[in-house]
């Protein structure tokens, strides 16, 4: 049997340790042009209104919190010819994994009549930039994105609706002051 020298052995083991040690780089910034598209994608499907179209659409996006109810309410979906309107795209600061997420905020009226505002946080996952919550007519709205991310849905009772709304849209009147609070900067 050969002996390999110590010092060989040593040094393949620093050079792997380093290998596995090193991070990974931060997933490239999702830009407006991209954002765009995949809004376009989840409106499109969204407005299906079918139980098939949600399974796909959660296939696609992964809805594993609040979206997760999408499949048991399609109706409450927008129409297609009730198609949100964007009301601004706003980029986000570097985070530890993604070199800049964006938010998308739309406003609209759900299948049910109900008006809502939201906040799309889109992301990128293995090169495929993604929703985080893709129901967005659940009237989505982050209040922390770093450092631990929180976020809720719109309430129903008409009074909570409306605040919850004025706070989703701060994201584009008051921009700076609502990404210090969402970021902790």
């Amino acid at each position: 049997m050969r002996r390999l020298p110590l010092a060989l052995l040593l040094g393949s083991a620093v050079a792997l340790t380093a290998c596995a040690d090193a991070p990974a780089a931060p997933a490239a910034a999702v830009t407006r042009a991209e954002a765009t598209t995949a809004v376009q994608r989840l409106v499109e499907l969204a407005s299906e209104r079918t139980t098939a179209a949600m399974q796909q659409l959660c296939a696609a996006e992964q809805c594993r919190f609040l979206s997760s109810v999408l499949p048991y309410e399609p109706e409450l979906a927008p129409a297609r010819d009730a198609a949100p309107r964007e009301v601004c795209s706003v980029g986000l600061p570097p985070t530890g994994d993604q070199a800049g997420a964006r938010l998308v905020v739309l406003q609209g009226t759900r299948g049910d009549g109900e008006s809502y505002v939201s906040q799309v946080l889109l992301e990128r996952v293995d090169d495929a930039v993604v929703a985080h919550e893709p129901g967005f007519w659940l009237g989505i709205r982050y209040t922390a994105l770093q450092a631990g991310r929180a976020w809720s849905g719109q309430g129903d009772v008409p009074a909570a609706r409306a605040a919850d709304q004025a706070s989703a849209l701060r994201a584009c009147s008051d921009t700076a002051e609502w990404l210090a609070e969402v970021t902790g900067a």
